[in-house]
């Protein structure tokens, strides 16, 4: 589940787990203040802070995630598929493609930086079985 707030604006996502590269997903905007309360009071340090941008390239929007906060420094390329066999394009701006790689899941990746005590780097979770850093989920 996310909560999110933005512009004023609030909502409370439920996602399914992955089925390969997509999952279900249901959004529904709820009051700002039930928002901060649910992250106040239910998230506590599991919070990501985020500035998103959207980039058009070859016909498909891609929102890209700038992290700060405890995920300071990754950033995150996705858009979503129209069918799960679409051919696209990767941008030439895309580094790995870790859409398969558990590390890379917004909630593997604040666990591994809480474990740490510190934001960790792209090559840090890339390579962080060889860091000592656990992948485990």
């Amino acid at each position: 589940m996310r909560v999110r707030i933005a512009r004023g604006k609030a909502w409370l996502t439920v996602k399914s787990d992955r089925s390969g590269p997509s999952r279900l997903e249901f959004e529904y905007e709820i009051p700002p203040s039930d928002a901060e309360e649910m992250l106040k009071r239910i998230c506590g340090k599991a919070i990501f802070v985020k500035t998103r941008h959207k980039v058009r390239h070859a016909g498909n929007i891609w929102l890209v995630d700038v992290y700060s906060g405890q995920l300071s420094g990754i950033v995150l390329a996705e858009f979503e598929l129209q069918h799960i066999d679409q051919v696209f394009e990767l941008p030439k701006w895309i580094g790995q493609e870790v859409t398969h790689n558990e590390r890379f899941h917004k909630r593997a990746i604040g666990r591994l930086c809480r474990e740490a005590g510190r934001p960790l780097s792209v090559a840090e979770l890339l390579n962080g079985d060889q860091e000592g850093i656990s992948a485990e989920m």
